[in-house]
């Protein structure tokens, strides 16, 4: 099949790449140059592992425009949320109004991009003669993996009007084995809400059950991975940690809270899953707030998550300035951001190019991504470099305690029990 696909952010330039994978013909389209220009060259614009090798083996024609007939449209592009926590939509419906007001518009349009229920109704009330080539197809790639999780995916929701749209998706999607789960379109809207929201709500819960083991002496560690083995449960996004910091997560959990209460049925779980998380990414201010004097801060990575540059949510973002206004000197490493970026969202941070010069005179050393040159660093070379006692802030769950306590550092995680309470 010839496909075009709109938008070539994370999800765009993935589904790109995978459709060239499968020995479709494709065409990315994205209106800002520089971002063509760089992947005219094979460049990504972005961090995400692999996919920068995976494009170099496959053809892609990139063009910030199109006027060439195509078997099907994939659109990707943002959805951003607005002030008020509702989500702006209008860079979706101005590429279906192209499209399907093209001279003979695709057969298959289908649109990836996170929208919220009912707008694939609004879409077709606005334009009625997309109802019967129109399928919502959401995806459910995570930052750092995404090109693993469309090769292998945990299922294709498929929502669509029109049943006889299938054997082309099918032909789409000849070499993916997932189960397919086709409905309507509203209905496959929310099953992206939906599985966002739980995700959002399992990574709370376990904050909350960490904070509570924390002040009654109980190691999370344990319980969690007695919990996680119930199969009612399901073993992922269970460690404890600073809360999450995709920025898909925050912003469905947001917009399903606001429609509720304008709706007036609030959901409360979800309001208390997002109170939790606020507080939980502050968690290691709670820590060196009362330090006297100001401590020399060491901060180790700025990312949410190793695999992913995606800064919108990320919990730096609340936690650096409260640590700059109160530490008397705050280092920060990341070996993924650039010095602009750094200076950019934390104008005035001290950033160091490795993890030695970070820790060397540190009082207080924050390990916040689960970098490798951060979990498997020789915590007795940390020692050495850091002041004497130094308090180490696992604000992920990600180091080995003992080895940090061994080397004569004070070691603090989520929800796990401090050295110096002994066991009753």
């Amino acid at each position: 099949m010839l496909i075009t696909v709109v938008g070539l952010g994370y999800v765009g330039l993935t589904a790109a790449v995978g459709l060239a994978e499968s020995g479709h013909k494709v065409i990315g389209i994205d209106h800002n140059p520089d971002r063509i220009e760089l992947l005219q060259r094979k460049i990504i614009p972005f961090h995400e592992p692999g996919l920068e090798a995976a494009l170099s083996t496959v053809a892609i024609d990139f063009r910030t425009e199109t006027t060439e007939l195509t078997d099907a449209v994939i659109v990707a592009v943002s959805t951003p949320l607005l002030p008020g926590d509702e989500v702006d939509t209008r860079e979706v419906r101005k590429v279906i109004g192209t499209v399907i007001s093209s001279v003979q518009a695709p057969s298959l349009i289908i649109v990836k991009s996170t929208i919220p229920p009912g707008t694939s109704d609004e879409l077709v009330n606005e334009f009625p003669e997309l109802r019967e080539r129109y399928i919502h197809n959401p995806e459910f790639l995570s930052q750092g993996q995404a090109l693993a999780d469309w090769r292998t995916p945990d299922r294709l929701v498929l929502g669509l009007w029109n049943q006889a749209l299938l054997p082309l998706v099918e032909e789409l999607y000849h070499d993916l084995s997932a189960p397919r789960v086709v409905t309507a379109p509203r209905e496959a809207e929310m099953v992206k809400y939906a599985s966002n929201a739980f995700l959002a709500t399992k990574i709370s819960f376990a904050n909350e059950i960490a904070r509570w083991c924390e002040t009654h002496q109980i190691n999370v560690d344990d319980v969690i991975k007695g919990v996680s083995l119930d199969p009612r449960m399901g073993q992922g996004f269970w460690r404890p940690g600073l809360g999450y910091g995709d920025s898909c997560l925050g912003k469905d959990v947001a917009l399903l809270t606001r429609r509720a209460r304008d709706s007036g049925r609030t959901m409360l779980l979800l309001e208390s899953v997002t109170e939790v998380n606020t507080r939980q990414q502050m968690f290691p201010m709670y820590l060196v707030h009362d330090i006297s004097p100001a401590p020399d801060v060491a901060v180790l990575g700025l990312l949410y998550e190793p695999g992913s540059d995606d800064m919108r949510a990320a919990p730096s973002l609340r936690l650096l300035p409260a640590l700059a206004a109160r530490a008397a000197r705050l280092r920060v490493w990341d070996p993924v951001l650039t010095a602009e970026t750094v200076q950019a969202l934390f104008p005035g941070v001290d950033q160091v190019e490795d993890v030695t010069a970070a820790v060397t005179g540190a009082t207080v050393i924050i390990a916040l991504t689960e970098f490798p040159e951060v979990t498997g660093l020789d915590w007795h070379t940390v020692a050495q470099a850091a002041a004497p006692g130094c308090l180490v802030i696992d604000a992920k769950n990600m180091l080995d305690q003992t080895g940090v306590i061994s080397a004569g550092l004070t070691y603090r995680g989520v929800g796990r029990v401090p050295a110096d309470v002994e066991e009753p």
